[in-house]
């Protein structure tokens, strides 16, 4: 059975969940945290329409999953990266049905050793799932 579903983040603005579910998407997958700013030298913040977002499209019915957008260069920055995003999603727990995702995209965010990339993902996906949540790379 495949399920249809959608990406959201600050960048859509404010939904209508309502009309999300009647156009027949089953799941949300909703940006939480990010590690560094694409345009300034933020580091450790939450989307602006996390909490809005989460709780909208599980109050209509879909099924939920989070993610974060990782910027981490270091295993260090990885595990910081991962606390920041369980402190930030553990409220809505009981909202989040699907995966809490790493969402690994952005290359100049990146290292470019491919060892220490996946060493700093599975670091990532590992404190994820000792919280009780299922990673996911997304």
């Amino acid at each position: 059975m495949a399920l249809r579903g959608i990406d959201v983040s600050t960048y859509q603005g404010n939904i209508n969940w309502s009309a999300v579910k009647a156009s027949g998407i089953d799941f949300a997958i909703v940006k939480a945290t990010q590690g560094r700013a694409v345009n300034s030298n933020s580091y450790l913040f939450t989307d602006r329409q996390f909490a809005a977002n989460v709780t909208g499209a599980h109050d209509v019915g879909l099924k939920v999953g989070v993610y974060h957008y990782l910027t981490a260069m270091t295993v260090k920055e990885a595990q910081t990266e991962a606390a920041h995003f369980i402190d930030t999603i553990a409220p809505y727990k009981p909202r989040i049905e699907l995966w809490a995702a790493v969402d690994v995209e952005e290359d100049k965010y990146l290292p470019r050793n491919k060892k220490l990339l996946s060493d700093i993902v599975e670091t990532f996906c590992a404190y994820v799932a000792a919280e009780g949540y299922r990673p996911m790379v997304y």
